[in-house]
């Protein structure tokens, strides 16, 4: 890797934006197509080897019925070892080197105490000390920092390969299939990927763990000596405990999911009912106080690790004196021991999962139910990295959850180095002439990561458009091979844009991480270099060492912290602009419509005139007409806007400057917006499906009889395909499932308004991505089944409403024409055009 690239993309993201382009010179890394080749070609090796096998045991064996056992997940672990065998053996090695060199660094710290307490393991002056300490800190810095890097790089590379043959595996299938195949009895194939992908790089590292264990193991009996195993059995102790706050913790993630997709059904869908996001908000704080008291409960046992070994050391024998130097080495030891003791349980369940997903996956690859399998309805998965998911939360939940959390981790890391800068200064007056300089250097790395960062952010926001680009056509129906061709060239395009991004992210990250590191290490080497030239009390000592070498956390965690901050006040910023925007009408007045209103659905303009909405719709502009009972209307317009304007007036998003519109001869403005609403149905250009089962889409009041249901579902030729479903009506979906097609979608709304049976139904255009015979089936079903409503068709091409009754063709605002479709035709050169 060129490192004057790498410097550049630090500049340059401080300087100006960056493209992909940067990014393809950053990298000698082999694109997702060749990853992929060479994937493919290993994966096709092992299955040639396993048929021959499969023969040779038919062909011996000709009177059993015996095979091979299949689908353990070898055969695809093996393919994956031997793509990144090179790199994974880079990684192992790097590991091993990271652990050895963060025992090194408080061995060559122990030395300083020593040397202090005039007991110099080495004849060595006190500044050579000070450089071995700056040279393992280093040494391990450069090392932590090439192995997080590698290791994340396999992490992408590996999941673009297998995402990457996934979706040229599951192209072939056709449309028809996959729409109806049982999309909820295959697992979610990209999520066992991302298991997978854990996995390659844990089984890399896994047996660097037990050598760090035994070292530390050794070190610490040579200072402590059977007290020692005190420490050892509490850690012991906390495994189980950890593993379960761990589960805990997981189960509570997974009930804050449900929570959140609550609560955005709740405040998208029915807003007035926000006492029941109260109450899911309460039971969740209070599930949270659980979580910590379990969490507090975990972290006090695992302080009373290092004193209790501390003290059985002091009480086994009255000859053992405990030194500065032991204290200090005891702990550093026990804080390197912990973590792999720690998580051992956990590391039993990432491999068990892992072993799992390798069984689908290995089943999937082989073509078995591929049809059936959930592939597709992963679509918001290609950029792993939590920047998507953060785009499509509500503002409130951000402000709510993570901005206190980002600004406690921010104010947390600043007053830890502050007080670390106050107490060294405090011990060393002369460490106070060097603060000036680190800050200032600390800052200026800070404010780069913080201007790369925020250009990657927007990179991964402008990837949004691949994306949903490569969702139309694993969702559209496939035509030919040609078709799967341009569809397969569009995700694969995607994977490498995605990588490349995922590739700057890590080194933007990575090269950060190491200049913080950096000023850890001078900190560190200018207060040893200081104690050793001023040689003061040992126990000083120690504390000054504590607090440097404790100093690189918070560091490491300021600078993301303060990123995150600046991200989540980009929700502030929206929910400020918010609330300056002009609030609507009260949902319920004292005057409510008769029951049955209206029952005519006759739509009367009297000198209407609107102001503009707040997302630019024109204000209308002495509307004055008439729409007669059971009428066909269309409304045609130049723009989008014009018609969107009539529809904000009718269902009062906007409110009216003069004028009145009269529903069956009620001004619409007497009553709440509640009234109104639920009288007027649309089936808008995009369909919308909320978040619940499939019957509360259909019927959200539950109004209606599970055969009324039926019904509306076989009219619009669904009800086949609901069958098809594992819950049927109780089959949970999202707005953006793609259990149903866009064409399927259109049809389910049009099914919840025939259940609503109201009198005036608002009809927009539909997209390209609606097939023909779709939307001929809707237009027959409106004829058919709302032949006795009043009917308003809301489109841009003229063709579209030549089967109405009138037509009212709108400009700027203003009613030009309304009259029947032949008559505009020859009067009317706006309406031709």
């Amino acid at each position: 890797m060129n490192l004057f690239w790498i410097n550049r993309v630090v500049v340059m993201g401080h300087r100006g934006p960056l493209q992909l382009s940067d990014l393809c010179k950053l990298y000698n890394e082999e694109s997702v197509h060749t990853l992929s080749s060479v994937f493919e070609h290993e994966w096709e090796k092992q299955q040639n080897y396993n048929e021959r096998l499969d023969f040779g045991e038919d062909s011996g064996r000709e009177s059993l019925l015996v095979s091979r056992k299949a689908n353990t997940g070898y055969s695809l672990l093996y393919a994956i070892w031997v793509t990144f065998r090179p790199a994974l053996v880079k990684v192992a090695l790097l590991r091993l080197s990271t652990d050895i060199f963060s025992i090194l660094v408080p061995l060559t710290l122990r030395w300083v105490i020593l040397f202090c307490e005039r007991q110099a393991v080495f004849d060595w002056a006190g500044y050579t000390y000070s450089l071995v300490v700056l040279g393992a800190v280093c040494c391990c810095a450069v090392s932590q920092h090439h192995f997080e890097k590698h290791s994340r790089i396999i992490a992408a590379n590996a999941q673009a390969v297998l995402a990457g043959f996934l979706y040229r595996k599951t192209l072939p299938f056709s449309h028809s299939s996959r729409q109806q195949s049982n999309t909820t009895q295959g697992t979610d194939l990209l999520r066992e990927v991302e298991n997978v992908t854990e996995l390659v790089v844990t089984l890399a590292c896994l047996w660097s763990t037990p050598l760090r264990v035994a070292l530390c193991l050794d070190l610490l009996w040579g200072e402590l000596g059977p007290g020692v195993l005190v420490g050892v059995a509490l850690l012991l102790v906390l495994i189980p405990v950890n593993s379960a706050v761990e589960r805990k913790a997981k189960q509570l993630q997974r009930t804050q999911l449900i929570i959140r997709e609550r609560s955005e059904q709740l405040i998208k869908e029915m807003l007035h009912k926000y006492q029941v996001f109260s109450v899911l908000l309460g039971w969740f704080s209070h599930i949270s106080e659980h979580e910590l008291t379990h969490i507090s409960h975990t972290l006090y046992l695992s302080v009373q690790v290092g004193f209790s070994s501390i003290g059985v050391f002091v009480l086994v024998d009255d000859g053992n004196v405990l030194t500065p130097s032991q204290i200090f080495t005891s702990l550093c030891f026990f804080r390197l021991l912990r973590p792999p003791l720690l998580e051992l349980l956990g590391l039993f369940y990432v491999l068990k999962q892992a072993q799992q997903s390798l069984c689908h996956l290995e089943k999937s690859f082989l073509g078995k139910d591929l049809g059936t399998t959930q592939l597709v309805t992963t679509k918001e998965e290609l950029p792993s990295d939590g920047f998507q998911q953060r785009c499509d939360r509500n503002d409130m939940q951000v402000i709510d959850e993570e901005l206190p959390k980002h600004l406690h981790s921010w104010l947390k890391s600043l007053l830890d180095i502050l007080s670390t800068i106050t107490l060294i200064s405090f011990i060393m007056p002369v460490f106070s002439l060097a603060v000036c300089p680190l800050i200032i250097l600390f800052l200026r790395i800070q404010s780069r990561f913080f201007s790369a960062h925020s250009h990657i952010r927007h990179m991964e926001a402008n990837l949004v458009a691949s994306l949903e680009c490569v969702t139309q056509c694993v969702d559209a129906p496939l035509s030919g091979p040609k078709h799967r061709e341009v569809c397969l060239t569009h995700c694969l395009q995607a994977l490498n844009q995605n990588l490349l991004v995922k590739y700057n992210k890590i080194n933007t990250e990575s090269q950060a991480a190491l200049r913080l590191d950096g000023i850890a290490g001078i900190v560190l080497f200018l207060v040893s270099l200081i104690l050793l030239e001023t040689e003061p009390d040992a126990g000083l000592v120690v504390l000054a060492l504590i607090c440097a070498f404790s100093i690189k956390k918070a560091v490491h965690r300021y600078p993301h912290a303060a990123s995150d901050i600046s991200i989540d006040m980009l929700s502030m910023q929206n929910l400020c602009e918010f609330a300056k925007v002009e609030k609507e009408a009260a949902w319920e007045k004292s005057y409510r419509p008769p029951n049955d209103w209206p029952q005519h659905g006759e739509v009367k303009f009297r000198n209407y005139e609107s102001e503009a909405s707040s997302n630019g719709t024109p204000a209308l502009r002495g509307i004055n007409l008439t729409i007669l009972k059971e009428e066909k209307i269309g409304l045609v317009s130049r723009g989008k806007t014009d018609t969107d304007g009539l529809v904000s007036s009718l269902f009062r998003s906007v409110e009216a400057r003069s004028g009145a519109v009269l529903i069956d001869d009620i001004n619409i403005a007497r009553m709440g917006l509640r009234d109104l609403r639920s009288r007027l149905q649309i089936i808008s250009q995009v369909p919308v499906l909320f978040s619940g089962p499939l019957r509360a889409n259909l019927d959200p009041f539950a109004q209606h009889t599970d055969a009324q249901v039926w019904l509306a579902l076989e009219l619009c030729h669904l009800k086949e395909r609901v069958r098809l479903l594992p819950a049927q009506l109780l089959h949970p979906v999202q707005r953006t499932s793609l259990a149903f097609s866009f064409g399927q979608r259109r049809l389910l709304c049009l099914a919840r308004a025939l259940l609503a049976r109201v009198r005036i139904l608002l009809v927009e255009e539909a997209l390209p991505r609606v097939d023909l015979e779709t939307e001929e089936l809707v237009r027959q079903l409106i004829h058919t089944e709302f032949k006795h409503c009043t009917v308003l068709w809301l489109t841009q091409n003229p063709l579209t409403v030549m089967h109405t009754d009138r037509v009212l063709v709108l400009n700027k605002g203003q009613a030009v024409n309304f009259d029947s479709p032949s008559t505009l035709l020859q009067q009317g050169p706006l309406f031709s055009q």
